[in-house]
């Protein structure tokens, strides 16, 4: 359990450098984001295939069955779905609004999926972890877009950042249950090569890029998306989807953390405050759960060595 959610704080990691990999690609070069989204899918998708083919080269590849097809098509669906709605989202509402309404609540219909389609069970554990995560995430990301959730002139982005959490609840409630019967990198690649071949309607060539841009394009491809998610299905296979998607709320904390570091972003004492019940949070899933051991009976007893 301890060792899976490592796993999934290091994939969150770097997806926590996607925002700041992005806007460099924004402010310097004028790639929208939505392009951004298309191509690291593109570059993330070959290097996912070589990672697969060099663990299954000795293994095999594990035969696929009608299940399997529906959850792989059902992963990439949602991983193209969650491109296009939350980078729409991020257009048509504030940035801050759509953050909050995309990550906060995405863990929610996590716990609401699993508990369905995985029949997980709730246990206090994760509702400890929960009830500290959210508020947290919501100071790290801060509040000043909270007013917009109401606001009808945001509707369609709002409505369009839930249904980014939808796509990531969806992502990780059917990815838990392909790992369960693929190789975790085996599960990935196939997801992301349907993902990538549904977004390759909507790929332009970014005119007038210089090396420097296509390198940032390679580095979002290879370490925040295909490294990421490789070890995001490893984790995803010793830990519940709902406590994977708590542990995923380390990606905000790591991205204003590289805003501040490196953008000269100031982070609130509220933000701060938001860090400690994150990271509290992570201290509560990582504790092992105690089992209750069976009473001994007299005859049990009579059976041990004195």
């Amino acid at each position: 359990m301890t060792f899976g959610l490592l796993l999934i704080v290091l994939a969150s990691v770097l997806f926590g450098t996607t925002g700041t990999s992005a806007t460099f690609l924004h402010s310097l070069y004028g790639l929208d984001p939505l392009t951004v989204g298309v191509w690291r899918l593109f570059f993330g998708a070959p290097f996912l295939l070589l990672a697969s083919w060099s663990i299954t080269k000795s293994t095999g590849l594990s035969a696929l069955n009608k299940s399997h097809v529906l959850a792989v098509l059902l992963f990439g669906a949602a991983l193209a779905g969650y491109q296009l709605s939350f980078f729409q989202a991020v257009i048509r509402t504030q940035i801050a609004t759509a953050t909050l309404l995309a990550i906060c609540t995405a863990p929610l219909m996590v716990a609401f999926l699993a508990r369905i389609f995985l029949k997980e069970r709730l246990s206090g554990r994760v509702l400890v972890a929960l009830a500290l995560a959210l508020p947290g995430t919501a100071l790290i990301i801060g509040l000043h877009g909270i007013d917009a959730v109401l606001s009808p002139a945001y509707l369609s982005g709002n409505l369009l950042a839930l249904a980014a959490a939808l796509s990531y609840a969806t992502c990780v409630v059917a990815g838990k249950d392909l790992v369960g019967r693929l190789h975790p990198i085996q599960a990935v690649t196939l997801a992301f090569t349907v993902a990538a071949l549904l977004m390759l309607p909507l790929a332009g060539i970014p005119r007038n890029l210089p090396l420097a841009g296509w390198l940032i394009l390679v580095y979002l491809g290879l370490f925040p998306t295909a490294v990421a998610y490789v070890l995001f299905g490893l984790g995803l296979k010793k830990v519940t989807a709902t406590a994977s998607s708590v542990a995923t709320l380390v990606e905000p904390l790591v991205a204003t953390l590289l805003a501040v570091g490196l953008m000269g972003e100031r982070l609130t004492a509220a933000g701060w405050g938001g860090a400690i019940l994150l990271l509290a949070a992570l201290v509560v899933l990582s504790v092992p759960e105690r089992t209750p051991t069976a009473p001994e009976t007299v005859e049990s007893l009579q059976d041990k060595p004195f």
